[in-house]
């Protein structure tokens, strides 16, 4: 059941402001501040969808969810239509459907000529519904103008950067987010846009030697890079590297120069590195940017989610261990032996002449240990996804592709099962 949630994540994104629940997570992101979209879900489904445009001429919200109104009345005449609940101007929506309820909005923001429409997928009791889309509603806002956005907040990172920086790209991957800025040229003598990198790593509790000086050095640009510790807040490395770029000259000819800023947030589980590439003989200085990390919000028990309905049924499934294999401990981590499939060649009288092994072998770290550990036939892929996430501080999504990405290599290989109850293959 969607119950107000008074625990709201805020994010920034191309001048917008919006704040959801913490279980939800930013699955999808636009990068035109002409037109994209946002896209939130939960471990269950897709909860919710922002879109923004920019139009030439001004568009009539009211005008549109009219329309809206007419083609699903059109597509089902016997479909149940209502009104948003009141005190939610200047949004104009129509909710309809029970499991999930379906609603969509729409509301046009003058004075920086941006039209946002939002879709919302929830399941839960009526009541909660409006009180979860008043909360949620209230809190949209264009605070800027989306060409020239200096608000940055997402996938765990909360940055504000000049307002004539321009993001060029997002690249997110699970326990690793890289937002790349391109900032513009400061004079004829600057040849080459200076670039700004900020990036977020996660788990470095379980790869982190607490050596800052050695990691600051392995990701320096060129040799010999000058390190020196941040006299203001003491926990950061400062790094000035540079490199030719053409190596057969040597030290000779024109080099690229690097700038960058190491910490480590041990309460976040996190390494944040920031990355100024050729700045420009100081036209541009990682000073410039204001970075804090944004903590990873636990995820909900799987008794306490807002909903059973699921569109991934794996999550449901059992992983159980084939009962063949037998594990040798090594280090941190062990080897799985499993039988080998008898084969014609592996009989007699082969095997007087040609030695075959009767066992393979499957390696396994600290983290494939501590899954192969969870999958007892008793915890499903949900409650093992729930667990690792707990452990390693990071979000449910990220913790469900390590996870379910380990457990498909280790079916492929013979040594587990996934067993899915017939019920959920049925709802899914």
């Amino acid at each position: 059941m969607n119950e107000p949630c008074t625990l709201l994540e805020t994010y920034a994104w191309m001048g917008l402001r919006i704040a959801v629940p913490a279980h939800w997570e930013l699955r999808r992101h636009g990068m035109s501040p002409e037109a994209g979209a946002l896209v939130w879900v939960d471990r269950h489904a897709q909860r919710l969808e922002l879109r923004w445009l920019r139009p030439e001429k001004e568009p009539d919200p009211a005008r549109m969810v009219e329309h809206t109104r007419d083609a699903l009345k059109k597509d089902q005449p016997d479909l149940h239509l209502s009104n948003l609940p009141s005190g939610l101007r200047p949004w104009q929506g129509v909710l309809h459907g029970q499991e999930p309820r379906i609603c969509q909005t729409a509301a046009y923001f003058p004075d920086h000529r941006v039209l946002l429409q939002l879709t919302f997928s929830l399941e839960g009791e009526r009541e909660a519904l409006n009180r979860l889309l008043r909360e949620i509603l209230s809190s949209v806002a264009v605070a800027e103008d989306p060409a020239r956005a200096t608000r940055w907040r997402a996938f765990g990172i909360d940055c504000t950067v000049p307002e004539t920086w321009t993001l060029r790209r997002a690249e997110i991957l699970p326990m690793d987010a890289r937002l790349q800025f391109s900032c513009p040229k400061r004079g004829r003598l600057q040849r080459q846009n200076t670039l700004f990198e900020v990036r977020r790593l996660g788990m470095v509790r379980e790869w982190f030697d607490g050596n800052l000086v050695r990691f600051a050095e392995s990701r320096a640009l060129g040799p010999a890079p000058e390190i020196r510790a941040d006299i203001n807040d003491g926990k950061s490395i400062w790094v000035d590297s540079s490199l030719g770029r053409f190596p057969l000259l040597g030290g000779f000819g024109p080099k690229d120069r690097e700038q960058l800023k190491l910490w480590h947030e041990p309460s976040q589980n996190a390494m944040f590195i920031l990355r100024l590439f050729n700045p420009g003989s100081g036209v541009h200085r990682i000073d410039d940017v204001q970075v804090a990390g944004v903590p990873c919000a636990s995820p909900l028990p799987a008794e306490q989610q807002p909903s059973r309905i699921t569109n991934m049924p794996i999550l449901e499934a059992l992983p159980v261990r084939n009962q063949a294999v037998s594990f040798v401990r090594e280090g941190q981590g062990g080897i799985l032996r499993a039988p080998v499939r008898p084969r014609w060649w592996t009989r007699a009288p082969f095997t007087w002449f040609f030695p075959f092994r009767d066992r393979r072998g499957f390696g396994l770290d600290g983290f494939g240990l501590e899954v192969w550990k969870a999958c007892d036939g008793e915890r499903t892929v949900e409650n093992i996804c729930e667990q690792f996430a707990r452990r390693h501080g990071i979000t449910f999504q990220e913790a469900r592709v390590a996870v379910c990405q380990f457990l498909e290599v280790l079916t492929r290989r013979e040594l587990l099962v996934i067993h899915v109850p017939k019920e959920c293959l049925e709802a899914s």
